[in-house]
């Protein structure tokens, strides 16, 4: 026994010397756990952060608008059926009339015009004629548009309806599809095709024709370009005089949207038509920095500020291609949107 212990105490030794080793692994190995935890943490943290950050601004603009607690939880409910989310309901024009011409479609929901009313008159009441119409239901009393050969004007509109007058006989009967025509300003013309509900005649002469509402009128192009939304920041540099030199003050606004030769850009800066501008924007996966404009128009908005109507200068063709190629990507993206819905 007494050989025995000079060799167990080595055995002993051997494994008092390894144990600092397999202990320094094992902590190496814990802060290796660590460090993918807190790498998973911060990969996921950053989409969460964005959703609650976009569920604060939708409750804080729906609260500004006087718009309540029931009304957040029904735009909820609209945006989920949808497949999107409720901040670009009331924030993007596009996702507003698809994901609430879904909704209307929906038997049994009395609540649900009443409250795309509201919606509408909250966020997206007064639209550009530069602007594409996404639904009849954008349309406002007193437009004109033909009914058929007919002139009509627009008496009314809601949400379920479109009602126009016109001087003459139609000679349609509810169920029949009634074509109709109109033009947006100097941008386009529409063809839109609506299911007939009601034909009242007003007097000797006159009818008034009741509509279901077009959900995706044709769009006949009137300009060279077309335009497309873009709702992005833009940067502003105003020019001289004679467009001598640039002035050192830049000035910010949103793109409304985009066209080859042009641009509308809401800002609350002042500009006058006449002045001459250097715009700095991305769109369609390009830079663009000091492209020239000239501003041909103003529109005054009712919240303030106004929309600016440029036309872009000369481009070199590099410029060019490129806006053209922007503009083509947007474009196609926007039709893909209204077809299979919004990415993601």
């Amino acid at each position: 026994m007494a050989d025995a212990d000079p060799v167990l105490r080595f055995f002993e030794s051997l494994g008092r010397a390894f144990r600092p080793k397999v202990e320094l692994a094992r902590d190496v190995e814990l802060g290796l756990l660590a460090l993918v935890l807190f790498l998973l943490l911060l990969f996921f943290s950053r989409p969460l952060r964005r959703r609650i950050a976009r569920a604060r601004r939708f409750r804080a603009l729906l609260d500004e608008r006087g718009l309540g607690r029931a009304d957040r939880r029904q735009v909820e409910e609209i945006a989920d059926e949808a497949g999107t989310d409720p901040l670009s309901v009331v924030e993007r024009r596009e996702e507003f009339e698809r994901a609430t011409a879904r909704a209307l479609q929906r038997p049994g929901q009395a609540g649900t015009p009443p409250l795309v009313h509201r919606l509408r008159h909250a966020f997206f009441d007064l639209v550009p004629q530069s602007a594409p119409l996404l639904s009849s239901r954008e349309l406002h009393p007193g437009a004109l548009l033909a009914v058929g050969a007919l002139p009509a004007r627009v008496t009314a509109v809601t949400e379920e309806v479109l009602a126009v007058a016109l001087q003459g006989d139609p000679h349609l009967a509810p169920g029949d599809t009634a074509s109709v025509a109109l033009s947006r300003g100097r941008e386009a013309r529409y063809q839109l095709r609506c299911q007939v509900r009601s034909v009242e005649q007003a007097s000797p002469d006159g009818f008034i024709v009741q509509l279901q509402h077009d959900e995706a009128p044709e769009r006949i192009q009137a300009r060279a370009a077309v335009r497309v939304p873009v709702h992005t920041g833009v940067g502003l540099t105003r020019l001289a005089p004679g467009g001598a030199g640039e002035e050192e003050a830049a000035l910010l606004g949103e793109l409304v949207d985009l066209s080859n030769g042009g641009a509308l850009v809401a800002t609350r800066a002042r500009v006058s038509p006449g002045e001459h501008f250097f715009l700095s924007f991305s769109a369609g996966g390009a830079r663009f920095e000091k492209v020239r404009a000239d501003l041909l128009w103003v529109e005054p908005l009712p919240s303030g500020g106004c929309h600016a109507h440029l036309a872009f200068g000369a481009l070199e063709p590099a410029v060019g291609s490129r806006l053209e190629a922007a503009v083509a990507t947007l474009d196609l993206r926007r039709q893909a949107e209204r077809k299979f819905g919004p990415e993601g």
